[in-house]
């Protein structure tokens, strides 16, 4: 498993800005064209070239190329599961995740399915939300003190992001309907069933929580790429 990670600028120029969009595959390039606001416009050119960065090294671990189309732009189209879940169609053996929050965006890749998400750690209504979260989640979270509550609701909400993404249902699957196992990172439905492991990240940053889930979490890779 690999996990890109970049930081984004949000005060380049417009030139340089149309410059990285030039580097887009067509779908990527319509859907920051789309963005109305510029630092939304960024963060989609930026999460665009990431997933195209970390699938052209993927393959060239695998003494593969990116195809292009004729004009040089890579030749990449994103399909959509019943789900809704997103896919590479011209890598279906490929799965990936993209997650960002404040200035950090990351890919992650594997040869499974995967869940990844990113979160900032900022002032929220951790009291109020937690309501939503499995009773056994609420247990733990007033438990402890409350300078400890926030960063372990942004803990808690990382991974069950990363789980709904894994799953591909999206905010139609209950955070009361499975239940994050930290003694054995493991995540499981309401009659204990196992479900999925999960795997926190360590960012080097306190300001940010992050998790990646699996069926079966492998060796994690992280790369950060300064220069995409």
């Amino acid at each position: 498993m690999l996990l890109y990670m970049t930081e984004m600028n949000e005060n380049i120029s417009e030139d340089i800005l149309e410059s990285r969009m030039s580097l887009l595959c067509l779908q990527r390039l319509e859907k920051a064209i789309a963005c109305k606001d510029k630092k939304d416009c960024i963060r989609s050119v930026e999460a665009g070239l990431l997933l195209q960065c970390g699938l052209r090294e993927m393959l060239a671990q695998k003494g593969l190329e990116a195809e292009v189309d004729s004009t040089g732009r890579p030749r990449l189209e994103m399909g959509m599961l019943p789900n809704g879940k997103p896919f590479l169609k011209e890598y279906p053996e490929l799965y990936f995740n993209i997650s960002h929050s404040g200035t950090l965006i990351g890919c992650a890749f594997a040869s499974e399915n995967i869940g990844f998400d990113l979160q900032q750690i900022r002032s929220c209504k951790a009291e109020r939300l937690i309501s939503k979260f499995h009773e056994r989640e609420k247990e733990t979270f007033f438990s402890l003190e409350e300078s400890l509550r926030e960063r372990f609701f942004f803990r808690l909400w990382s991974v069950k992001e990363a789980y709904i993404k894994y799953t591909g249902n999206g905010l139609s699957e209950s955070f009361a309907s499975f239940q994050v196992v930290w003694e054995k990172n493991e995540i499981r439905d309401l009659h204990n069933n196992f479900l999925a492991q999960f795997q926190e990240i360590d960012l080097k940053n306190n300001d940010y929580c992050a998790a990646i889930v699996a069926k079966n979490i492998k060796n994690i890779s992280i790369i950060m790429k300064s220069d995409i």
